[in-house]
């Protein structure tokens, strides 16, 4: 059994610049169409007086923690094996059941668009994280027959004390020195400059996108994320091939945002 006290370190991901830069690269990719309709249900939250955005909302989930509501916490991670021998079930609810179950309400017509609302907030949060490979992925080994917690028991000598921290961190590409807005409307230029990406025309059925994106990211993981050796410092190449996957993968995250809202609301 993996041990709870993951649930709380795993709740911060990508780091709030993280998450802005998400969301702000799918919201530029909306149809007019679905534009307006996100847009509809943030202006039912600033009615009941909330002040709120499309952007601002993809940091949400992780200050829900700060006022101490741990009810969602699971939902930010999932613990996928990589070599572990047997056939494990990962425990529900985890990442890929919360983002289908909010894709679900926001099809369904029985949910208010203040409930909407709370769904897509999350969602847009959520889809962040499902890109940060080490939020899907947990090794198996001798040092770790239990699990290594998506890398929060991976130590490495460096400031950020394990495997999973650096990865939130981007490899440190998500840290700023002075504007924190700036350096994310910088990011979102770089990233957009050397990705953009045209969006898929291909309109999977939502459940099977989440899917493929899990993959994704847990293929990832498997193939780069433990390349670094335990408890030693940050191999160079491996900071820099750590930089260059979180790039995509941020990249990713705010297209894929995209492709599934536009899919949900400019049928």
């Amino acid at each position: 059994m993996l041990s709870c006290l993951a649930v709380s370190s795993l709740s911060f991901s990508w780091n709030s610049q993280g998450h802005l830069i998400i969301a702000q690269i799918a919201y530029d990719k909306l149809t007019p169409r679905t534009k307006k309709s996100v847009n509809e249900f943030f202006e039912a939250l600033i009615k009941k007086g909330e002040q709120t955005d499309f952007i601002r909302s993809s940091t949400w989930a992780d200050e829900l923690r700060y006022k101490n509501i741990n009810a969602y916490n699971q939902w930010h991670y999932i613990h996928l094996p990589i070599n572990f021998t047997h056939s494990i079930k990962p425990e529900a609810p985890n990442i890929k059941t919360a983002c289908k179950a909010q894709v679900a309400r926001l099809l369904s017509p029985h949910y208010s668009l203040v409930e909407k609302a709370w769904s897509l907030k999350m969602l847009i949060h959520l889809i962040g994280d499902l890109h940060q490979p080490l939020h899907v992925a947990t090794l198996y080994n001798d040092k770790f027959p239990y699990g290594d917690l998506n890398g929060l028991k991976f130590r490495v000598k460096s400031k950020y004390k394990n495997l999973h921290r650096f990865w939130d961190s981007g490899g440190g590409i998500l840290a700023y020195k002075k504007s924190k807005v700036r350096h994310r409307i910088t990011l979102v230029k770089q990233l957009l400059r050397h990705n953009n990406l045209p969006i898929n025309s291909i309109r999977l059925e939502p459940d099977k996108l989440i899917d493929a994106w899990l993959e994704d990211s847990f293929i990832k993981a498997k193939n780069h994320a433990y390349q670094q050796k335990y408890n030693k410092k940050l191999a160079f190449q491996y900071q820099k091939k750590v930089k260059q996957i979180s790039k995509l993968q941020l990249y990713k995250a705010g297209q894929n945002l995209a492709v599934l809202l536009n899919y949900i609301y400019d049928k």
